[in-house]
């Protein structure tokens, strides 16, 4: 039987800050000391991946160079997040203060 597994890539700044972030590139921060990074590294190897599935940004790239040893990794942009228009890189207080007619629908 096939197996998936889906793993979200790594924190990010806009995370931490309560950004929106869509399709903006931005890297992936990594908080977790090397013990607790290399102990995920080697549960994910014991699940034998035979094929890594990505999107193209940067900070999902990136976790899963991190995090595995595979050089199958196919980039598929259907898997990279939806742009949040005008508010990418806002804040919610920012974004309503910009754009209040948009907040307000939403």
């Amino acid at each position: 039987m096939t197996e998936i597994y889906i793993l979200r890539h790594g924190e990010t700044v806009h995370n931490k800050e309560g950004r929106y972030l869509g399709r903006t590139d931005v890297p992936a921060i990594f908080d977790f000391n090397k013990e607790e990074i290399e102990d995920l590294k080697n549960h994910i190897k014991a699940l034998n991946f035979g094929l890594i599935i990505s999107s193209p940004l940067k900070r999902c790239l990136e976790t899963v160079k991190i995090l595995t040893d595979i050089d199958n990794i196919l980039i598929e942009d259907g898997f990279a997040e939806r742009s949040v228009g005008v508010y990418e890189g806002l804040t919610k207080e920012e974004a309503r203060g910009k754009y209040p007619d948009i907040s307000q629908r939403t």
